[in-house]
């Protein structure tokens, strides 16, 4: 429910490595393997497909999302 689509993007980016009291949640990260105008669209089909409203995310925004992480 994330209308950015910014949480989205940043777990396709950087993956998710947690343990929770559940068991462990894992995604391996898909950032070196794709461009930021190829992640933009997938959140944002993401965020429409199973969130309240989709997004109109761009590779640019990605772009500034990988920055922030690096910071």
């Amino acid at each position: 429910n994330d209308p950015s689509a910014t949480n989205v993007a940043q777990t396709v980016v950087n993956g998710v490595n947690r343990r929770t009291a559940e068991g462990k949640i894992f995604m391996p990260a898909f950032g070196e393997g794709y461009s930021d105008d190829d992640i933009a669209p997938v959140a944002n089909y993401i965020t429409g497909r199973f969130g309240a409203k989709g997004a109109n995310l761009t590779g640019k925004d990605v772009t500034d999302l990988r920055k922030q992480a690096t910071h």
